[in-house]
């Protein structure tokens, strides 16, 4: 019966102060959560790209260099959402620094595919020695190479620029929320 009646006392109600420190507080707060929302998305679409990469890694040194790297680093995106929901005022530091290391295995990327195209054996030329019919298709292999050589690398240069420009901005916002989680610190009883 004791156990009844002391869960049945009321509870004092918040003051309006409170309830006022209490609305401050959240309204710090928010670009401290966007910034944990755009890691979540960010975080996820890095272990999906990760997951979905695995099956090229199978026999590819570079593949599986891409499908680990990613996985680390979506792990690393999602830790790092976590500890900006504890208001660590480290976390944006070490979600700006996984977003530059996004940026190098992209880059990478994008520079050993370059190179491999450029001074590399020639795969569509051998195939096309291994495969007669294609030869009528396509020519020599030289001349396909030739004209597939600049393409692959304008493609692989924009990949670079764009990354470097989305990388970027993401890097710059998450290093910009650091002053956002020391104040919310400061200022919040």
């Amino acid at each position: 019966m004791a156990i009844a009646n002391s869960a049945a006392e009321p509870v004092a109600a918040l003051t309006p102060a409170q309830r006022h420190e209490l609305e401050e507080a959240g309204r710090r707060a928010k670009k401290i959560r966007r910034a944990a929302t755009v890691a979540a998305f960010n975080g996820w679409s890095m272990a999906i790209l990760a997951v979905l990469s695995a099956p090229f890694a199978i026999g590819s040194l570079v593949g599986l260099v891409i499908a680990a790297g990613l996985g680390a680093l979506a792990w690393n995106e999602l830790r790092g959402r976590s500890r900006l929901l504890q208001f660590d005022p480290l976390a944006p530091a070490l979600l700006g620094w996984n977003q530059l290391g996004l940026l190098a295995l992209v880059s990478g990327y994008c520079v050993w595919q370059i190179l491999t195209t450029l001074f590399g054996g020639s795969a569509i030329a051998a195939e096309i020695q291994a495969n007669p019919e294609l030869r009528e298709l396509l020519g020599s292999g030289e001349e396909f190479e030739a004209f597939l050589r600049p393409r692959v690398v304008m493609f692989y240069g924009l990949v670079i620029a764009l990354s470097v420009a989305a990388q970027g901005v993401n890097a710059w916002y998450y290093f910009s929320r650091r002053k956002h989680v020391e104040a919310y610190l400061r200022e919040t009883p």
